[in-house]
């Protein structure tokens, strides 16, 4: 797997798959509004084709009565995909958010955990970010935006256009600078290093929620320059009251988690304020000081 193949891929089965071919130009079209907010860049985008992802049930009921649409014989025919490692197959995204979205499906049915082992957990998403400079690998915990918790699964995307990534990109380790978001930040050259980082980060996230299969996190790794670059956000809950109420349908996953906030609904991108944002961003995220103690004194994992 490479930048080349997936391109190889995307023009293979956008030519084989109407689904793909509309869900590539929708986003081409999407509508965007930009904010400046205390120093932070965020974009919204509008995008209606994100509807069933973003109102997915998740509940673990709903989950048990739909068949998986990750699994081989759920996938639409004309889906096809190339190979990564031992246990994943690329498969082009038809509902995408990033330019060059694909979805990393693991083989077996297996729970969403980030922290299993290394070929399949975050070891696979450092191997995935070295593989596609110039992409951010993406993981949304089973309680944290994925709508498949019930199939282990990352994704990928040309990195342009999350402002979060660029603002981090010379981070080493610890509490990233933010004024609404917990952003657990590990870098480094060594992907052994930047892994057992990592998995001490989780550890301690993992002691304050033990009742927890798994604590709620979104997780984004990009390689550049020879170095990885591992983004961490711990959060306090899935979805805000504004998504409860019906005020906005604004599900935060990973991708919005950087930055890029993803509205599938018709007038939410006209409505949504700078005060929505901070709010939003506030509610679902660990708080600051929570996530500095997890951190360690002076900021070092």
């Amino acid at each position: 797997m490479n930048p080349a193949a997936i391109d190889a891929l995307f023009e293979e089965q956008t030519a084989a798959w109407p689904d793909l071919a509309r869900g590539v130009e929708s986003l081409e079209r999407a509508r965007r509004r930009e904010f400046e907010i205390r120093g932070a860049r965020v974009v919204a985008v509008h995008i209606p084709h994100r509807v069933a992802s973003t109102t997915a049930p998740v509940d673990p009921g709903a989950i048990r009565r739909r068949p998986c649409f990750l699994c081989p014989e759920n996938r639409p025919d004309a889906q096809s995909g190339i190979g990564f490692g031992e246990h994943f197959i690329v498969l082009a995204n038809p509902f995408p958010i990033l330019e060059r979205h694909v979805t990393l499906v693991h083989s077996e049915h297996a729970p969403q955990r980030i922290t299993g082992p290394a070929s399949s957990g975050v070891g696979a998403m450092l191997q995935a970010a070295r593989a596609l400079p110039g992409y951010v690998v993406i993981y949304n915990g089973p309680r944290s935006g994925a709508s498949a918790p019930d199939h282990l699964h990352f994704q990928a995307g040309r990195a342009r256009g999350l402002p979060l990534v660029e603002a981090a990109r010379d981070a080493v380790v610890g509490l990233l600078p933010d004024p609404w978001r917990s952003v657990l930040v590990v870098g480094g050259d060594d992907p052994v290093g930047v892994e057992e980082k990592f998995r001490r980060l989780m550890s301690r996230l993992a002691a304050r929620f033990p009742d927890a299969d798994e604590p709620r996190v979104n997780v984004i790794a990009a390689f550049a320059d020879g170095r990885w670059t591992l983004l961490l956000f711990p959060r306090a809950r899935h979805r805000p009251a504004a998504f409860v109420e019906g005020r906005l349908t604004w599900s935060p996953g990973a991708i919005d988690m950087a930055g890029l906030v993803v509205l599938p609904v018709a007038g939410d991108l006209e409505k949504l304020t700078a005060d929505d944002i901070e709010s939003v961003y506030g509610e679902v995220s660990l708080p600051i000081d929570a996530a500095r103690k997890i951190v360690g004194q002076g900021g070092s994992a």
